[in-house]
């Protein structure tokens, strides 16, 4: 087993090395007093455990086990803290780690705790388990204010709390508004107008009723879908209804070139979004 201890106090780091040693004498264990050399260790060697405390120089809170789940697919993490609130352990476990242990319990315990990560499983202290129960399932009735708030609320609960938002802000920041507004607006100058000369003129010459017919069937189409559950596109929909329209009339009247680049761009743009979001991902975690 090679284990993973993200801790940047020596004395704690000695303290669980030695008690990994008694229960798996074999293990290789990294250590790393920070979340960025932790991402060092992990991309050099994957581990098969990790333990992160959440008070480290380059990171507070949940923020360092958010960096780590992001590389950590399918290995367990215990979370060692000095908080022992439930409602903490709580999000932790919603975000996806594997285990939560208070810094004030035996030492016994920790072994227990990498014991049952190690063989798959998830672990909490018995003391806040019925606790933890309660708040996950939102039948805790003896639970505190915050610690009934979902997990956009304590998000921002959080924001207003370090003096990034105002409590008595109704509306998003101006430049968030500006920034959408002018968003819509390029995307309906560049892309807009092209697919709509595309639809009504390319594909194939419309008179009012076959664009009435087209509408019309199109919507039909889209409603059925809705109603059987079945995900399709606007734009998709019209461009077969005017195809459809188009080919009544006689089958050269429609510009078969332009509908099979436009079937294309289909295929490609679910493989090139998808590329996209790597990247932006990739870019977000280098700079995050």
């Amino acid at each position: 087993m090679r284990l993973l201890i993200v801790d940047d106090h020596p004395l704690m780091r000695m303290g669980i090395t030695q008690l990994v040693r008694q229960e798996w004498p074999d293990a290789q264990i990294d250590e790393a007093p920070t979340i960025a050399e932790a991402l060092q260790r992990i991309a050099a060697a994957r581990p098969d455990l990790v333990t992160l405390d959440l008070s480290l120089p380059d990171s507070q809170g949940t923020e360092g086990a958010n960096r780590l789940l992001r590389v950590l697919t399918g290995v367990p993490l215990l979370v060692l803290s000095l908080n022992a609130e439930a409602a903490y352990a709580a999000r932790l476990l919603q975000m996806g780690v594997s285990g939560y242990l208070p810094k004030d319990r035996a030492p016994e315990e920790l072994r227990v705790a990498l014991r049952r990560l190690s063989d798959g499983g998830r672990y909490v202290t018995s003391a806040m388990a019925d606790h933890l129960l309660g708040l996950l399932s939102g039948k805790a009735p003896d639970a505190l204010p915050h610690e009934q708030l979902s997990a956009q609320e304590h998000r921002v609960m959080l924001l207003i709390a370090a003096g990034h938002v105002s409590p008595n802000d109704a509306h998003p920041p101006a430049w968030v508004i500006i920034s959408c507004y002018a968003a819509i607006s390029f995307g309906t100058l560049f892309g807009g107008w092209r697919i709509v000369k595309t639809m009504g003129q390319k594909i194939t010459k419309l008179k009012p009723v076959g664009g009435f017919c087209a509408e019309t069937g199109g919507a039909i189409t889209l409603f059925l879908a809705t109603a059987l559950g079945v995900p399709v596109s606007t734009t998709h929909t019209i461009t077969g209804a005017i195809v459809g329209v188009g080919s009544v009339q006689r089958p050269s009247a429609v510009r078969w070139g332009v509908a099979g680049s436009i079937v294309w761009a289909w295929i490609f743009t679910i493989p090139a979004a998808a590329l996209m979001a790597g990247i932006c991902y990739w870019i977000s975690f280098v700079l995050y």
